[in-house]
């Protein structure tokens, strides 16, 4: 009888990846779901443990087969024969298929990467691709996110009744840190898609707690799409004292960032990181001024102490605009625009608040502004920590102060000095600059 031939080898993983790019620890970029404009070769990655390490060198036959899901037809066959090393514990091969340009090969669809070794099949990966559009630190054509919320439980999760919403979690209770994503579909005009998450839990110095990926499929029929996952242990006592952060990561790209706290006690009220807009929350100063008139306003000016060069420049600005509103009335029309945007500059407490509102009731008593109210708002008013949700923020905080004076207070926050892909205050930025260039005045 013929003796069997000895298996040199032991099946490890097959692994997706896009990119090129070498990561730590011999990594790459692994995902399942990519979008047709951003591809041009998919690579697949066999690994397996080499039985004989540290006794004997050997060689291998290694067939790495792409094939259509759809119709079954094989893409390519790519041979990737070589000899093992005796000091090679875990061996990697990578391969890939495509073209150099992006969105020319690639469509929608499902994919297989098959893997054989020594003509025996090993194992296969499904892949996916969409053609939705391109992800971006400022737009997702997928979905917009709706909530984030954190909450304590076990590893089997808890129903959604059962959940009670932190901000801060005990060290001694904590088991399992659940994240809570609810989004709303964006994509109508597909059956479903594939939608892929990575959660990269965080410590506050950035060290790496834990990574896990989650995917399933979004029908055209949801109008809105859950997805939990968790990290830690049943046993506790796993977490230590230490704020940490959870990085979600969709197409490649940071979408949202929830911070917790693992501490001595629970703080409960969970943190939301998109809350609706409390009325309370954005100061509105003055609603509808009181009836009064220019030279009452500048009295009051007058009567602040110190601001010499300020009452001095809002002075000579009111007689300007009295002259332009008086040419008005007696029928010349002035074709040049008139801007009525301003900086202040000064330490906390300098009054800037206040001149502002006194210039929204000048600006209301010539006419030039229909109410004369001030919004007063700062950063975190007007700028999110997700995608797509700055413009509709800015938005909002502009509509509430047409008719009188948005107030930005230390408006220099909004640029960061470093070019952080988390940080949506440009977009803000770019928003308020749009929308001041537009218009000059908001009746």
């Amino acid at each position: 009888m013929a003796k069997e031939k000895p298996i040199n080898y032991k099946f490890r993983d097959l692994k997706i990846f896009g990119s090129t790019e070498w990561l730590a620890n011999n990594e790459k970029k692994y995902r399942l779901v990519y979008d047709e404009i951003e591809c041009s070769f998919i690579y697949c990655e066999l690994s397996f443990f080499n039985k004989l390490f540290d006794e004997n060198d050997w060689d291998v036959k290694i067939s790495l087969k792409c094939i259509n899901q759809a119709d079954g037809i094989e893409l390519c066959n790519l041979i990737a024969d070589r000899p093992i090393k005796k000091d090679e514990n875990i061996v990697y091969v990578r391969e890939g298929w495509g073209v150099k340009t992006q969105g020319t090969y690639w469509k929608k669809g499902v994919y297989r990467w098959e893997a054989w070794i020594d003509n025996v099949f090993v194992g296969e990966t499904l892949f996916y691709i969409n053609d939705v559009g391109l992800v971006s630190e400022t737009v997702n054509p997928y979905f917009s996110i709706n909530s984030l919320r954190v909450y304590e439980g076990p590893d089997s999760n808890l129903e959604k009744t059962e959940r009670q919403y932190l901000s801060g979690f005990d060290c001694k209770e904590t088991r399992y840190v659940w994240v809570e994503l609810n989004g709303e579909n964006l994509v109508k005009d597909s059956e479903n898609w594939p939608c892929e998450f990575y959660f990269n839990f965080k410590t506050r110095s950035g060290q790496l707690k834990g990574s896990i990926e989650k995917l399933f499929f979004v029908t055209a029929k949801e109008q809105q799409f859950d997805c939990t996952i968790g990290w830690g242990s049943d046993l506790k006592g796993t977490w230590g004292n230490d704020s940490y952060s959870v990085d979600i990561i969709f197409m490649d790209k940071i979408i949202a960032n929830v911070p917790f706290e693992i501490g001595d006690g629970i703080i409960e009220e969970g943190k939301l990181i998109k809350e609706p807009l409390k009325k309370d929350k954005v100061k509105v100063v003055e609603e509808k001024p009181a009836e009064t008139n220019v030279d009452d306003v500048l009295k009051e000016l007058d009567a602040l102490i110190g601001l010499d060069s300020i009452k001095k420049k809002v002075k000579e600005y009111t007689t300007y605009l009295n002259f332009l509103k008086l040419r008005k009335e007696k029928g010349f029309e002035d074709k040049e625009k008139i801007n009525l945007h301003a900086v202040f500059t000064g330490n906390p407490g300098t009054g800037k608040t206040t001149v502002a509102k006194m210039l929204g009731k000048i600006y209301q008593q010539l006419g030039l502004l229909s109410k004369g109210h001030v919004v007063e708002v700062d950063r975190s008013d007007i700028v999110a920590e997700y995608i797509g949700q700055t413009a509709p923020k800015t938005k909002d905080i502009i509509k509430k102060a047409k008719g009188g004076i948005l107030f930005i207070d230390e408006a220099y926050a909004l640029a960061r000095k470093n070019d952080d892909s988390k940080d949506f205050g440009k977009e803000a930025i770019e928003i308020l600059l749009k929308e001041m260039s537009d218009v000059t005045l908001m009746k």
